[in-house]
């Protein structure tokens, strides 16, 4: 009964806070660790324990990390491997290097001044995509440049985390690192392998019980068995979270699972940001603010000068770099995760956690604003005499880090004999058109024929994202399940205002509906059925009249 008072006086002051961070547009991160400080200990002193909601704010990890590994796809991967390899690898370890000899300077232990460095060099990619999805920047080469830096942080995260015990040890800790090292990539190879055989035929026969539910269940336990499995060889839970992700990413499913699996995430997540809040000491924060604000300006301009130079280095353009640098200047909710490595094995003393809390949340809430006046801040600063000079040398042009996004095509959402008809008459018109279908047995027989073809409902927003439903000029629904239907048509409406969208559906009382929704166009089978049969009927009426013979 406690922990339900707990999170429901947690949840409680969560959302009046949100609600007041929304009004202000500030980051939902920034509310949910202030929602932290307001209940926890040093605060108004509501909750003095935190074990029980530490163990919530776990599963919150874990789901981050599947998650994560569920997003990282191969085909992301090749598509980006550029700038992921040598914007997101430059960016990090240059950031990482510039820190660490920072530290080292300050008189800090090397090991611990690696590990601070390894805290700030990681951006927020939660704040970052957010703003760039609603700004309409994700398209953009500054955006498409940052999604890939975005995507090595990621991954590094989990190497980062791992090392942590190591440099914590010393150098006897160390000695043991080569045969973990071959253990680990064992272990790895091994659960990789597995998945590969059985995970595809599980899922399909999960799939194709329509139960969405078993579906839900099923995906968790693969994420938590994973985890807990790589745990039992010696590994770390968050690894086998992220292997867990990445073994879903390779089924066609693995959208139908972010977005099963995206409710639960935020929930536990949110959790996890409160937690970071009850950690967070006012007084402390009161009384050095303003060392709190120089170290903060410090970090951001480092990694704003850092990122802006590897970006004109890779040809993208001084405004496009300065976009990309102020836009990932912060420190991301990434760095939370590995500071409780830190804590746990003691490279940070109370203090310097502090600090970095301190410094953490101020570059994520200047960020929310900084990412907003990043592309007219660029501008104005790129037409000064001395840095257009700057561009020239190093060519304004905007290199594309992508290959281009599905925009302009046709979606066919459906594909029984009527979404078959629509595929048959784009290819004659050589339209491009993606395919959604929750049927893997017609995603197979439309794959085999070339198409592009998506494993999922409809009614999921990461399925409808697959396609590229955002930017699509047309959107045809076959599907003959209204209540489904109609669902689509809210949630393509709301993902792509521009669209035309064109249903199907059986009877004509349904049209009414289906135009308040959002359709342009709806097609009743009812009646395009009954014009059949009157336009039939009469002209076998007539073929029949003419044989009858003429009266006298």
């Amino acid at each position: 009964m406690q922990l339900l008072a707990e999170l429901t006086l947690i949840f409680s002051i969560a959302a009046l806070i949100l609600y007041i961070s929304a009004r202000l547009k500030a980051p939902t991160i920034i509310g949910l660790i202030f929602s932290g400080l307001v209940v926890g200990p040093y605060g108004l002193g509501l909750i003095q324990s935190e074990s029980d909601i530490q163990v919530l704010a776990e599963i919150g990890i874990l789901l981050l990390l599947f998650t994560i590994g569920v997003e990282f796809s191969m085909e992301k991967l090749s598509r980006t491997l550029r700038w992921i390899i040598l914007g997101g690898g430059a960016q990090v370890f240059l950031t990482a290097g510039v820190v660490t000899l920072g530290g080292v300077w300050l008189g800090l232990p090397g090991s611990q001044a690696i590990f601070i460095g390894c805290l700030f060099s990681v951006s927020s990619t939660a704040i970052v995509l957010h703003l760039f999805r609603d700004k309409g920047q994700l398209d953009t080469p500054a955006g498409r440049a940052g999604l890939a830096v975005l995507i090595f942080q990621d991954i590094i995260i989990i190497p980062m985390m791992l090392a942590a015990p190591y440099l914590a040890g010393g150098p006897e800790a160390a000695q043991g690192v080569g045969w973990k090292l071959l253990k680990g990539a064992a272990i790895i190879t091994m659960i990789l392998a597995l998945a590969r055989y059985l995970l595809p035929p599980l899922l399909r026969s999960i799939v194709h019980t329509r139960n969405q539910e078993l579906f839900l269940v099923s995906i968790l336990v693969i994420c938590f068995a994973t985890a807990f499995i790589t745990q039992l060889l010696g590994l770390k839970l968050a690894l086998g979270a992220f292997l867990a992700g990445l073994i879903v990413s390779e089924s066609e499913y693995s959208y139908s699972a972010i977005s099963k699996i995206l409710p639960l995430k935020k929930i536990f997540v949110s959790l996890f940001f409160i937690s970071i809040g009850m950690m967070l000491q006012l007084p402390f924060f009161l009384d050095n603010w303003a060392l709190l604000i120089g170290l903060t300006a410090l970090v951001m301009l480092t990694k704003l000068l850092l990122l802006s130079g590897i970006a004109l280095g890779l040809k993208l353009g001084l405004a496009n770099a300065l976009i990309l640098g102020l836009s990932l200047s912060q420190v991301g909710e990434f760095a939370f995760v590995l500071s409780r490595a830190g804590n746990e094995y003691g490279l940070l003393t109370d203090d310097q956690y502090q600090i970095f809390l301190g410094v953490s949340i101020l570059s994520m809430a200047l960020s929310t604003y900084l990412i907003t006046i990043a592309p007219a801040l660029a501008q104005r600063i790129a037409s000064f005499p001395l840095f257009s000079s700057l561009a020239c040398r190093f060519g304004n042009g905007a290199e594309p880090v992508t290959d281009a996004e599905p925009s302009g095509h046709l979606v066919i959402i459906g594909y029984g004999v009527c979404g078959r008809q629509i595929a048959y008459e784009a290819k004659q018109q050589k339209a491009t058109f993606h395919i959604i279908e929750l049927d893997e047995a017609l995603v197979g027989a439309a794959r085999q024929q070339g198409e592009k073809a998506h494993a999922g409902d409809a009614r999921d927003k990461e399925v409808l994202l697959r396609a590229g439903t955002d930017k699509a000029a047309v959107i045809a629904i076959a599907i003959s399940d209204a209540a489904a239907a109609e669902d689509v048509i809210v949630k393509a409406r709301k993902l792509n205002p521009n669209a035309h969208i064109i249903i199907r559906t059986l009877f004509i009382s349904e049209i009414d509906i289906m135009e308040q929704l959002g359709a342009d166009e709806i097609i009743p089978a009812q009646w395009e059925a009954s014009m059949q049969i009157s336009k039939r009927a009469m002209a076998a009426f007539n073929r029949e009249h003419r044989k009858k013979p003429l009266p006298v």
